[in-house]
């Protein structure tokens, strides 16, 4: 499974991003008896474009195990690969992994951000639940989620198939499921553009695919080219 979750800040561009992150290599805490340093670090730094950074975050930290009356500490971390889109509005980050990894690791480069001078938040991006419904609009070719079973007694179908739009605007169906679907949580669909089932979770602010051979690219791309410039329309 390929699962990006998407946070969103401001207050800094790339170059001075960079700056702060590409070398980044620090020692958090330490486990003494052990002797063990715990560090925090980015590694395989890479400019890719004008617009995205990728490159790999690892924090460690210890938590601590009491056993007849003995509190012992012991190392572990959360290790994910991250990109940032930055845009004209906002930038956007994208942390490959479960959903406490991610956002443990979002805190930790807002917190880095505010040491080096950056007082901004990096907080979950948010999609409205028109924007959600216009982007499963244009990119669909099936319709996997649930919900839609509530838009009618006569659409009460597994699945639907079709063009929300016709050549004129939205048509009748399209007007039918926006007064009728409610609030929309997730939206699970297969993708026209993909050509593989992909799940948008408002909630979690993620984009994901059960496919595992899907790299974080695909999925970035897909954020740029399909959700962004619908999020930038109804903002």
């Amino acid at each position: 499974m390929t699962s990006g979750k998407i946070f969103v800040f401001s207050e800094i561009n790339k170059d001075n991003f960079t700056e702060i992150f590409q070398e980044y290599d620090v020692v958090t805490d330490r486990i003494d008896e052990l002797d063990l340093d715990l560090r925090e670090t980015v590694e395989n730094y890479r400019n890719l474009s004008n617009y995205d950074v990728t490159f790999t975050f690892q924090s460690d930290f210890k938590y601590s195990r009491e056993i007849r009356g003995r509190v012992f500490y012991f190392p572990t971390y959360y290790r994910s690969e991250v990109w940032i889109f930055f845009a004209h509005d906002n930038n956007y980050l994208f942390v490959f992994d479960r959903d406490r990894p991610a956002q443990f690791i979002s805190g930790r480069i807002e917190s880095i951000l505010r040491e080096n001078g950056y007082n901004n938040q990096v907080e979950r991006l948010n999609i409205s639940n028109d924007a959600l419904l216009r982007i499963v609009s244009e990119d669909f070719v099936r319709i996997n989620s649930s919900w839609w079973k509530r838009i009618g007694e006569d659409l009460r179908a597994a699945f639907l198939s079709g063009r929300l739009r016709d050549s004129e605007g939205e048509n009748e169906l399209y007007r039918l499921i926006e007064e009728r679907a409610g609030e929309i949580t997730v939206a699970s669909y297969l993708s026209e553009r993909l050509g593989f089932n992909i799940t948008i979770s408002r909630k979690k602010g993620s984009i994901s695919t059960g496919r595992r051979d899907v790299e974080p690219s695909i999925i970035v791309n897909y954020f740029k080219e399909v959700v962004h410039p619908i999020l930038l329309q109804m903002s």
